[in-house]
Formats: C-alpha cells, structure tokens, sequence
C-alpha cells in the first residue's frame, strides 16, 4: 500500500477538474459517511472509504478537491508529526490547493521550525517531509490558505498580528478583524457544509467575548442540521455536545446538567466498542460530581449509586485501575443499601450487555 501511494504521490498525474453532478454526490456522500464511522470510532471502515476515493478517486469521477479533502481526513485521523504518510498526504492535498491542508502544512512546518532543538534537529524533521518547506514558504502558504479563508489559518495569521511576531508588525485591530472573519466563515462552513463545525464556532465565540446566547443558537441548529443528515450525529459530536453543555451552556443550570447527561448517553449508544470503557468512566464521573458542578455540593444518594454502579461495570470493560479507585471512593459516601443497589444495578449490565447496561441506567436516573 505504501509504494502505491508514494508512487502515487509523486507523479505528475494531473486530476480531474471536472465530474458528471451524480459521481461528485455519490463522492460527497461517501466522504460524510467516512466522517461518521470516524465519528462513531470505525476507524477501519472510514479508512477503506477514504483510500479508496484517494487511489481511485480518477476513475470513479471525483473532483481533485473531493479526493483532497479524502486525503486531509486520512491525514488528520492518523497524522503524528513525524509520520512520512501522513505528511505525504497532507502535502499532496495541499498542492491540489484544498485550504484546510494548506494551512494545517503550514503551521506543521512552523512547528518543526519552532520545537526543534538543533539544527541536526531540525534537518532530520524537515526529511520527513516529501519536499523541502523553509519557514518562509510555510509563511507564505499559510497566508495563502487565510487568504482563502481557512478559519484555522486566519486565527493563525491573526495571533501574529496580535504578538507581531513571524514578521508580521503589531496591529491588534488587524487580528481582531481576522479572528471575526474566521468566526464568520466557520459558521458559513457549519450551516451549509459540516455542522460539527457550528459547535467549534460557538465555543469560539464565547472564547472571544461573544454572547452565550448566539453560541447556543449555534449549538441547537448543529444539532438540528445533524438530525437531518441521513446518518445523524455521531458518537464523537454528541460528546463534544455534551462537552459544550458542561462547560459553556449557562442560560438554565438545570437544562446544562440534563443536556450533557443526554448527549453522554446518546454517544454512548452510538459508538462501536472501541473506548467504551473510557466514555462509561467519564458518565460515571458526570454522576459521581459532574451534576452538582459544584464541590460544595454534596453528590445526591441516586446519582452516587449510579455511579458506583458505572465504574463497578466498567471496570469488567477495562483493567484500568483508576475504575476500581473511583468505584472504592464513592463506597466510603454510601449506605449499605446504596451499595446493594449499585451491585444489582452493575450485575444487570453484566448479565444483559452495554446497551441494556445504558438502558438501566436511564431508567434510575429518569425516575
């Protein structure tokens, strides 16, 4: 597979710039659905999804864009700084003039500038990459992805404005216009595009100052976007939902604490078995705390009992021992009857598997 790509990769094949409208449909739908998987922890599928549209992409009627943007996704799921394919494919799409890999090349590039501890350093860093990039070609792509409008580069762009740094002169109102634009074109992206995006922007939003109540507009026409598409939400989007509910929602406390604790568990039930444990440990601390958002707040007998039973569950999931540890902690705050219940509760999961597991679980919570 490797010297197929890197054949691929550096011959002068000139793609397509032109496709029949049902190919770049049936194209379009594939790359969401790899999304999805990847979304869901199908790591496997997404991947054959992709390569495919990447090797093949020529002949089954792809745009140069839509294989580029194949190529961006596989680079992004699996894509450490040193790893020649993922720098390959990153460099690949970002010469078919796809913006998103423009910008993430570039500001890889300045990272290796910027962390390399040598000058032996940073020659064997830049190797790795298929063709040389100097600092000031990084510069130079990443400001032609801004100009692009790439909200990742023009953020970018925008804090070397903001420190003048880079050789770029100190004009705060320079990198206050850019940070708005990028604003702006991420919820573009989002409502027309990729709603997972609306939900970055609204953290974006508030992380500059802006109103919560435009960021959970944002938030609720993600999710109404999301219903719509024929695939839905996937398990990774519902989290960072319930992650936005947590930290960000602030119109109705009781709402924020319901909301997460829903998307938790929408996650939960729609993600493969990969991490399962990991995202059962996490609703188990939503209960064991997380629903007070407060640690002067004492955690309530329900929720306490729940979570006992989370990580007592959990824990037959994975040898993780901070399961057991967090399961002994919450033993010390409970009634013997308490405990008795967690076990009824984690032998129900035990007995009928993870989705019933779930299903229980509710049914104590919601009464």
């Amino acid at each position: 597979m490797k010297k197929v790509l890197f054949a691929f990769l550096v011959s002068a094949i000139v793609l397509p710039q032109s496709s029949s409208a049902e190919s770049l449909e049936d194209v379009e739908n594939s790359l969401e659905t790899a999304r999805h998987l990847y979304g869901d922890y199908e790591f496997d599928k997404a991947d054959r999804i992709l390569w495919d549209i990447f090797l093949e992409g020529e002949a089954s009627g792809a745009s140069t864009l839509q294989i580029a943007k194949a190529a961006d996704l596989l680079a992004n799921q699996h894509g450490p700084h040193d790893h020649k394919e993922y720098l390959y494919l990153l460099t690949w799409a970002s010469e078919a003039g796809y913006p998103k890999s423009m910008g993430r090349l570039a500001r890889e590039v300045l990272y290796t500038y910027r962390t390399s501890k040598s000058g032996d350093d940073l020659i064997e860093k830049l190797l790795m990459y298929p063709k040389f990039f100097s600092k000031d070609s990084a510069l130079s792509l990443l400001k032609d992805a801004a100009q692009r409008k790439d909200p990742d580069s023009m953020r970018a762009i925008a804090g070397f404005y903001s420190s003048g740094s880079n050789g770029f002169l100190l004009d705060p109102r320079k990198a206050q216009e850019l940070e708005t634009e990028a604003l702006a074109r991420e919820v573009e992206i989002g409502s027309t595009e990729d709603f997972r995006i609306l939900i970055k922007a609204a953290r974006e939003n508030l992380k500059a100052g802006g109103d919560a109540s435009t960021s959970n507009r944002m938030v609720y026409e993600a999710i109404k976007f999301g219903y719509s598409q024929p695939l839905g939400i996937d398990a990774d989007t519902a989290y960072s939902i319930a992650a936005y509910y947590r930290v960000y929602y602030t119109e109705n406390r009781a709402d924020a604490i319901n909301g997460e604790y829903r998307w938790r568990l929408y996650g939960l039930k729609s993600q493969g078995e990969f991490n399962r444990a990991y995202r059962l440990e996490q609703l188990g601390d939503f209960f064991s705390g997380g629903t007070s958002y407060s640690s002067q707040n004492e955690t309530s007998p329900i929720d306490i009992t729940i979570a006992h039973a989370i990580y007592n569950y959990a824990g037959t999931l994975s040898p993780n021992p901070s399961l057991r540890e967090k399961r002994d902690s919450a033993t010390k705050k409970m009634s013997t009857e308490q405990v008795s219940a967690a076990m009824d509760i984690a032998r129900h999961c035990t007995e009928r598997g993870f989705i019933l597991c779930l299903d229980a679980i509710d049914h104590v919570y919601s009464k």
